[in-house]
């Protein structure tokens, strides 16, 4: 039977890599690296990490350009490592929010080196967030389903009874186990989220700030503004022209 030719490309490639020792890791090497990060097992992801192991010639070729087959291997390395997180019980906007933010700075990156250092980064801060996913899971599940409900709602406006009500306890009960569990209240630890998430948009899109702060469901422009400096120290403005200028020019 004649092969088509997408299974001719298969065999050329695979006798390709028999003939330069070209090898993929076991399935059981990657499934277990995954593993080490969704379990937030930050001191064996020290052991094991090694910025050479995803980036030499054994990952196999996916472009003939060096710096884009490195780009391409670390893209699917993110995607794979937010899909895992997810079903380790990360929260899905989390999830793909770091992984949309980390991909970006795949796409800008210009050498290898600046690949390497932007995998490590994306590696070790998913890794850190499920060892702070592992210890939230000693708080009570009315208060995970509060913060499910946050992170869910952050472009909206967020009100403490709609919490409640989605949540089935009362405003006082909210407000103790918020202040028990995270040294919090639920406004402050919302406008703490709201302002997490306005300063990645500000780094890395370019989103004027009257629409960031519809939204993000504040009530007018001067408001976002007057609670983003209070988190930051900085206006919208500000934080953007400094943490922009700082990513771009150190390329």
């Amino acid at each position: 039977m004649e092969m088509n030719f997408e299974q001719k490309q298969l065999t050329e490639q695979l006798f390709l890599n028999r003939e330069y020792n070209i090898s993929h890791p076991t399935y059981d090497t990657e499934l277990n690296f995954y593993n080490i990060i969704c379990e937030g097992n930050i001191e064996q992801l020290k052991e094991i990490y090694s910025d050479k192991t995803f980036f030499d010639s054994e990952r196999g070729v996916l472009s003939d350009h060096p710096v884009n087959n490195a780009r391409y291997h670390l893209i699917v390395t993110i995607t794979m490592i937010s899909r895992f997180c997810i079903e380790k019980g990360l929260n899905e906007q989390k999830a793909y929010g770091l992984s949309d933010v980390y991909i970006r700075k795949a796409d800008r990156a210009t050498t290898i080196d600046e690949l390497r250092t932007i995998h490590r980064k994306v590696v070790f801060e998913y890794a850190n967030e499920m060892d702070r996913l592992k210890t939230k899971e000693i708080i009570p599940k009315n208060l995970r389903l509060a913060l499910d409900y946050i992170y869910n709602h952050l472009n909206e406006h967020i009100k403490i009874l709609e919490i409640t009500e989605y949540v089935g306890i009362s405003e006082s009960q909210l407000r103790r186990d918020f202040q028990t569990y995270l040294s919090t209240t639920p406004a402050e630890f919302i406008n703490e989220k709201k302002i997490e998430f306005a300063g990645n948009k500000l780094v890395y899109t370019d989103i004027s700030y009257v629409d960031l702060a519809n939204d993000l469901g504040f009530a007018s422009h001067s408001h976002f503004i007057k609670i983003f400096k209070k988190y930051t120290g900085m206006t919208p403005a500000e934080y953007r022209n400094k943490k922009y200028r700082k990513h771009f020019i150190d390329r």
